[in-house]
């Protein structure tokens, strides 16, 4: 049961000093949450791709730092996707569907989340188990690619879908040959270094390439370079 943060306020309301977080109505434990208008899927359908370096980094910058926190207290979200970051009133965001959720502490072994934002190694029927952080990161780089192009990259981060082989196969003119980055990249549009944070985040080279924490992604030069 979801309580919205806005309602009215009467006397003896015993909601008055609980806005946020957990209290008990009628013998029940629910969820008191804040009250969004809307998610960032349907923003990034009215508005379009966020273009501008500036608004992109900060946008991406508050889904870091929730899923920072996350990790930082030994969990993984695994459902990591821009239908899940909400949008408030004041068009910041907030990370929501907690359903997934699982302990950093230990691999993980089940399948879980989304396919179209499962990293390639959830999909990967021959794995035994996987990291949920680095799955994390898989997830935020497709998030990053729709806030940037204003569409996915692939459908699925496995063969089947033909732009994930592109990807796999020819890294370095992924941008060139992908339809919805091409134009783009052929007018220069495209910052060499969200490129290269890109193909990083979402490559199945989990030792050398792809992030190991949100330390890592906000250290990147896409990020600290003015």
């Amino acid at each position: 049961m979801l309580i919205p943060n806005n309602l009215p306020r009467e006397e003896g309301d015993s909601l008055a000093v609980h806005r946020t977080g957990t209290t008990t109505i009628t013998d029940k434990e629910c969820l008191v949450v804040e009250l969004c208008q809307s998610d960032l899927f349907d923003l990034i359908s009215k508005v379009g791709p966020i273009t501008d370096r500036q608004l992109l980094r900060a946008m991406f910058n508050q889904i870091c730092v929730a899923v920072s926190a996350m990790h930082q207290a030994n969990l993984c979200h695994l459902d990591l996707k821009i239908d899940n970051i909400m949008v408030g009133a004041d068009y910041s965001l907030r990370l929501a569907d907690f359903g997934f959720v699982s302990s950093t502490l230990e691999p993980i072994k089940i399948m879980t989340g989304t396919i179209s934002s499962m990293a390639p190694e959830i999909l990967n029927e021959r794995r035994s188990t996987y990291d949920g952080i680095k799955a994390d990161i898989f997830s935020l780089g497709l998030i990053l690619y729709i806030l940037f192009f204003g569409r996915p990259a692939f459908s699925k981060a496995d063969d089947s879908c033909m732009f994930w082989r592109t990807k796999q196969s020819k890294p370095s003119n992924f941008f060139r040959l992908h339809p919805t980055s091409r134009s783009l990249y052929k007018e220069g549009l495209i910052d060499s270094d969200l490129m290269d944070l890109l193909i990083r985040m979402l490559s199945t080279d989990l030792i050398n390439e792809r992030p190991s924490s949100i330390a890592e992604v906000m250290n990147h030069s896409f990020f600290t370079k003015n």
